[in-house]
């Protein structure tokens, strides 16, 4: 994993049960913590969606006045704080709802006109690869529409309908 060192305090904010059904997630849990640096202090928001059949997906950003906030680069240089704190939230994440498996959306950046194998997708799955434990979990990536999944070896034989489930839970949310 990333040093333990890396990882920013964050704060568990809250759990919100779905009330308007406009999406199927039954529970929405968010996290906030902060990255600090020589002149500013950013706040970053994690949202961890909670499915039926044990499907978590998360989404972060970068707290900042746009629509696209899920597209833009923070230019802080600081991946390395931030993938830390995102992994030890998916920690948390699974102590808290007893679910461990997880489907991530990379958005593409600003300048990228289609979100195919795009450029956060193939860093987000390479560092999933690298950090996660293998024995434990496998990571697979869609570059088609720039998906990723982290599954338990123990649902292995579910992959397919894991993979269909958070196929139609991105279409709901895009």
């Amino acid at each position: 994993m990333f040093e333990a060192k890396s990882i920013q305090e964050y704060k568990y904010r809250q759990s919100n049960k779905n009330l308007n059904r406009k999406e199927t997630y039954l529970k929405e849990h968010i996290y906030v913590f902060f990255l600090r640096s020589e002149y500013n202090r950013s706040k970053y928001v994690v949202t961890i969606k909670e499915y039926a059949n044990g499907l978590l997906t998360i989404d972060f950003y970068r707290k900042v006045s746009t629509s696209n906030k899920f597209r833009i680069l923070s230019n802080e240089f600081k991946f390395g704080h931030l993938g830390a704190t995102i992994l030890d939230i998916m920690r948390d994440i699974q102590e808290r709802s007893k679910v461990n498996t997880f489907g991530i959306l990379a958005s593409n950046l600003l300048s990228e006109d289609k979100n195919e194998n795009n450029k956060r997708f193939r860093v987000y799955v390479e560092v999933l690869r690298r950090k996660v434990d293998g024995d434990k979990y496998q990571v697979l990536g869609s570059d088609t529409f720039s998906t990723i999944f982290v599954i338990p070896l123990e649902r292995k034989k579910e992959e397919k309908e894991i993979v269909i489930s958070y196929g139609n839970i991105f279409k709901e949310t895009s």
